[in-house]
């Protein structure tokens, strides 16, 4: 469940749809590589050299080769890490998508570095002002979040939500208070949830639009919880989404949560992962699927399909039928228009551990789901 409060939460950024053959993705690896390339025999202007790696790394990504969009991006970052005080948006960028790569991987420490190095970046680039700046008090949260990590999550949201009070800044102070809300709710603490969302109620920025949507959001979704279905109901009367905007998700049937939650109380108590501490030659591989969907403009969602993957695809079984299940805000469509396609890719993997009788990290730990809203996914580096 983890994942979609994630998704859920997160800011929206540019975006093009990304559902493209196979075929055509591996080419235009291809061609980014040899345009790479070329740009570093010339000595390549550094804004070129991270568009045409991000670039190089998002195709890489795109077909499943997660280790190649790493390698991209770690020489990227070792080619350009002194020009963040020049670049500092777009070295930010060549972290942040090298932390999303790694967590697909289940490399946690070398997300943790992107994490680290993303930070600083834009603390030591930007003015203490800029809106980058001020969410990453939030952001340290998200990672924790990702991490698996409640408790520190929850307790690097309390500070933020601190410091934006401190600081008078109440639209932010709103919003990770809500975070902390669906965090609770995602912990299956129903009355811990209406607590704190009872709290954001009494917040200067309660009514702000985006707060008073997502406060709306989650009571539908805690009385949906509760096996009670007005809430929903009455946001379906009056919630509409703009078709520019990313869809808001209102309910999803829990086929499968409770082995991610498994998952991060055993990253928050190791004592737990001593019994099943993997063998030396254990080494679980990588699965992943792109599954495509229709979000109707009633807010059902139809056409679920396996797009493309790797490996036997009978394993989606559980998230086709969870993308299934969803219900979204209806969609202010044009007449006629069917709806809007989506397309999310789906890592199944385990993390990266050290096993018993061994000293090389490999991917014999927990396993968990993660999951990427391609649609979403920035074509370029921001300038």
């Amino acid at each position: 469940m983890l994942s979609i409060i994630m998704l859920v939460l997160a800011a929206p950024v540019s975006s093009e749809a990304a559902a493209e053959l196979p075929h055509d993705i591996v080419v235009e690896a291809q061609r980014i590589d040899a345009t790479l390339s070329g740009c570093l025999t010339r000595g390549c202007p550094t804004a070129e050299d991270i568009r045409l790696s991000i670039a190089l790394a998002e195709a890489h990504f795109a077909n499943g080769a997660y280790r190649d969009a790493h390698d991209v991006l770690r020489a990227a970052i070792g080619r350009n890490r002194l020009a963040a005080k020049s670049y500092p948006r777009m070295v930010a960028a060549l972290y942040e998508a090298s932390g999303t790569v790694s967590l697909h991987r289940g490399d946690m420490d070398a997300h943790r570095t992107a994490h680290i190095g993303r930070s600083r970046t834009l603390r030591e680039g930007l003015p203490p002002d800029d809106p980058q700046v001020l969410l990453l008090a939030i952001e340290q949260g998200d990672f924790y979040a990702k991490q698996g990590n409640w408790r520190e999550a929850d307790r690097r949201y309390a500070a933020a939500e601190h410091r934006y009070v401190a600081a008078q800044e109440p639209r932010l102070a709103a919003l990770v208070a809500l975070r902390r809300a669906y965090l609770a709710f995602a912990r299956e603490d129903l009355p811990l949830s209406e607590s704190r969302l009872r709290t954001v109620a009494a917040m200067p920025a309660a009514n702000d639009p985006a707060v008073a949507q997502l406060r709306a959001v989650l009571g539908a979704r805690i009385a949906s919880a509760r096996g009670e279905q007005g809430g929903i109901d009455t946001l379906l009367e009056t919630l509409r989404t703009d078709p520019a905007e990313v869809p808001v998700l209102l309910h999803e049937a829990p086929v499968e949560p409770r082995a991610e939650r498994r998952a991060a109380d055993m990253n928050q108590n190791p004592s737990q992962r001593s019994a099943t501490q993997p063998e030396s030659s254990a080494v679980a591989p990588i699965q992943w699927a792109d599954i495509g969907y229709m979000v109707a403009p009633d807010g059902t969602v139809s056409q679920v399909d396996v797009l493309r993957g790797n490996r036997d695809l009978r394993w989606t079984a559980l998230q086709v039928k969870r993308i299934a299940s969803r219900r979204y805000a209806p969609l202010r469509l044009a007449p006629g228009q069917p709806g809007l396609y989506r397309v999310e890719r789906v890592t199944w993997r385990a993390q990266h551990v050290v096993p018993i009788g061994s000293f090389i990290k490999r991917a014999a730990g927990v396993h968990s789901v993660q999951v990427l809203d391609m649609t979403k996914v920035a074509a370029s580096a921001p300038d």
